[in-house]
């Protein structure tokens, strides 16, 4: 099942009254409509399908259908059950640190979930999806020119 932010979601990441736990709300910024709920799960450690329930029963996302693929696009599942490369092969553990180290000044012990999500991240793909992530949450916590510099510095990649 794949899921979308509703309007009530989108609210809640553009505002700054942060009416949902930091769990829920991490997992809210990486609902985007292409993602199926195992995905979402698999880039936030900790989340359960308990997690994705309440942000659904709560009006913060939806279901949406299955996103079309590409004909030569591989299915999640099957990228994950292959031997992808860890993101450390994606990224070198002196990049690693610096993003790391900017997430911490950045959102304090909110980072945590994301710096694990990129460390568990097994493709250039999913590594750029958690740097997505990791751009709104400082976009909502500091601001866009924040998150517009986290982006120039650490965004460039395109997803493999």
């Amino acid at each position: 099942m794949y899921f979308s932010k509703t309007e009530k979601g989108q609210a809640e990441i553009e505002s700054n009254t942060r009416q949902l736990p930091q769990a829920l709300r991490m997992l809210l910024l990486l609902v985007d409509g292409r993602r199926s709920a195992v995905e979402l799960l698999q880039l936030m450690p900790g989340a359960t399908a308990d997690t994705v329930r309440a942000l659904r029963a709560g009006g913060y996302i939806a279901a949406t259908p299955a996103p079309p693929r590409t004909p030569h696009a591989t299915p999640a599942a099957a990228t994950v059950k292959q031997a992808a490369p860890a993101a450390g092969a994606v990224l070198t553990r002196q990049a690693r640190g610096q993003i790391e180290r900017s997430l911490k000044r950045a959102l304090g012990p909110a980072a945590d979930s994301l710096i694990d999500s990129m460390r568990q991240a097994r493709s250039a793909q999913e590594l750029a999806a958690v740097l997505e992530a990791a751009q709104r949450a400082i976009t909502n916590a500091r601001g866009k020119d924040s998150g517009d510099e986290f982006a120039s510095r650490y965004g460039g990649f395109d997803g493999g």
